[in-house]
């Protein structure tokens, strides 16, 4: 029987060479620049968000840089598969101890074996802290030309200043959500998946714009489809995602004063999310698309919601900036008794009872 190991879709689909880095235009210009010249600094900080490539690009400029090349073959590929000496990287959030240090300042003393810089890769940059950081910053202040120091974090604020004062900082952006949905479709017509192009967007949105995420998620849905071809419905089911139909049909019964209907959509909007933080995330969702297609002149750009939809056109007409904003302090208020411990059931159907009133009041004051 065979024996065929996993890869996960993150792992299988990481960026190989500068072209393959996602949505971090300037730092693909700035490993570029630096293979060109030649010339490069002994310390850089890379930060930004998790899950968008900042230990990835790092392995990408140690290799680039130490053979001047962007292809994926021989030294490059030696240098990019960390099967040489050459590149050391370390996780600062499991070997952060001081003999850790020590032993990596002792490491960088010789020459490198093959190329002409040794990079060292210290990612979760922000785990070296008390006499760990004190000792990084000695190896730092003075480190030896053959050496270049790139340290990876997800949380800056967390790294001394007199360690950041010695870096060349390169920020890592949220990439686009167009250019990781491109992504996503180029990864889905590889693995030989379809999605729907409403489907993807809804993956994005759910991996808060994180490229590693985006991939895990893709990855889960794979693994629970038995088809090729993956529905719509399918990606709601897995991720419970509220669908904006819903809550426009529940904010129709607000204007047109229909509590038992608004009642039963709401019953159904719980049934099928299985969870109350779903339900509440999509009714906040579809406020802030309403606040925007009521403030801004092209709301269009701006969100996905289809603002030529007679029934979005008649909540923005019937419901006021001001009652929107009495809605959002009953969710606010609702999701703390949800908290605090009370049946999650009760407290929607009060807050439903309360948002009808409070459309209601609002109404007659205007007239």
């Amino acid at each position: 029987m065979g024996n065929s190991e996993f890869t996960s879709l993150a792992n299988k689909y990481r960026p190989r060479i500068v072209d393959d880095i996602v949505g971090q235009d300037h730092v693909k210009s700035i490993i570029k620049s630096s293979v060109k010249s030649g010339k490069c600094h002994s310390t850089y900080l890379f930060h930004g968000p998790a899950g968008n490539g900042k230990t990835s690009s790092a392995r990408i400029f140690a290799a680039s840089f130490n053979t001047r090349s962007m292809q994926y073959e021989g030294d490059y590929k030696k240098l990019l598969d960390q099967k040489s000496v050459d590149i050391v990287e370390i996780d600062a959030a499991s070997n952060r101890s001081i003999d850790d240090i020590r032993s990596l300042r002792n490491e960088i003393k010789y020459m490198p074996s093959e190329f002409p810089k040794r990079f060292i890769i210290i990612d979760e940059a922000q785990g070296l802290t008390g006499h760990a950081a004190e000792a990084s910053l000695k190896m730092l202040e003075e480190p030896p030309a053959h050496n270049v120091f790139i340290l990876c974090t997800t949380e800056k604020d967390k790294i001394k200043e007199t360690i950041i004062s010695r870096c060349i900082e390169i920020p890592f952006v949220t990439p686009h959500s167009d250019e990781i949905s491109d992504h996503i479709i180029k990864i889905s017509n590889l693995e030989g998946i379809s999605l729907e192009k409403r489907s993807v967007k809804k993956i994005v949105k759910l991996s808060n714009n994180c490229l590693r995420l985006c991939l895990q998620n893709l990855e889960k849905l794979i693994s629970c489809s038995d088809s090729k071809s993956i529905s719509d419905d399918f990606v709601n089911q897995i991720f419970c995602v509220m669908e904006e139909d819903n809550v426009i049909k529940l904010f129709m019964t607000l204007i047109n004063k229909n509590t038992h209907d608004g009642m039963v959509i709401l019953n159904e909007m719980m049934r099928v999310s299985n969870s109350h933080h779903v339900v509440i995330d999509a009714i906040l969702e579809f406020i802030k698309n309403v606040l925007i297609i009521k403030t801004i002149k092209n709301p269009s750009a701006m969100i996905d919601s289809d603002i030529s939809n007679p029934d979005i056109k008649n909540i923005c007409k019937s419901i006021n900036l001001v009652t929107f904003f009495d809605i959002i302090s009953i969710i606010k208020e609702s999701q703390e008794h949800i908290r605090l411990g009370a049946p999650a059931d009760n407290v929607f159907h009060y807050m439903f009872i309360k948002m009808v009133i409070s459309v209601q009041n609002n109404v007659k004051k205007e007239n």
